[in-house]
């Protein structure tokens, strides 16, 4: 976190953010463990379901996010770290809107993407990333393309609930089951920072990183 995000990030257990209601921990943890990828590599390799000699691509994009200030860091990390376990990669780095074209059309092997909440439910996270409904070649925001009929039906029943502890509960259950088959791998939830001047107070940010400028004034000001 130091290193790829300038120390402005938490490590990421899961697909909501701090701060996000229904964000919940999993049981299911993988921690930094190498001997074990390395087994875990060579046992998939016996199985003829992965290939050691094959170079996976890695897509990430090339225009810096709020939520990645550095992709292609990011990406070389991320490459440096599966060459150790034993996986080939080559990184193809794209402008950020040929890199979503790219990755919604499965262009991929593998990709570094990012997401910012725009309504503050976990459905705009939940649904929109892991829902089979997006998982369609050409325009999918589902980009690992996984397909779940349970965790479909627990988003689908958790849309239509009407009270915030019922759906928290559905959302649990969704996030259990993403912690047990690891369509993805979470790293970061990033860090907004803005500069203000001393003499300022109210400096606020929407979830969206904006500043809320009618609250901000100088310091003493009616």
């Amino acid at each position: 976190m130091k290193l790829a995000y300038q120390g402005r990030a938490v490590a990421a257990d899961g697909p909501l953010p701090p701060g996000q209601w229904g964000r919940h921990t999993a049981p299911t943890r993988y921690g930094y463990d190498p001997v074990l990828a390395r087994q875990l590599l060579a046992e998939a390799a016996a199985d003829n379901a992965f290939d050691p000699a094959r170079v996976y691509r890695l897509y990430a994009p090339s225009t810096p996010r709020p939520y990645l200030s550095q992709p292609e860091r990011v990406a070389r990390y991320i490459h440096s770290a599966l060459g150790e376990v034993g996986m080939k990669t080559e990184i193809v780095l794209l402008p950020i809107g040929e890199h979503i074209k790219a990755v919604g059309r499965g262009d991929h092997d593998l990709a570094l993407a990012g997401w910012i909440g725009e309504t503050g439910d976990p459905d705009n996270f939940l649904y929109v990333l892991f829902h089979s409904d997006n998982a369609v070649p050409g325009s999918a925001q589902n980009i690992s393309f996984y397909r779940n009929p349970v965790l479909d039906s627990l988003l689908v029943e958790a849309q239509v609930a009407v009270d915030e502890p019922s759906r928290a509960t559905l959302y649990a259950q969704a996030q259990d089951i993403l912690a047990e088959d690891a369509p993805w791998l979470p790293l970061a939830h990033s860090e907004l920072v803005v500069a203000a001047r001393a003499e300022l107070e109210g400096v606020r940010l929407t979830p969206f990183g904006h500043p809320l400028y009618p609250l901000i004034r100088r310091k003493g000001a009616r």
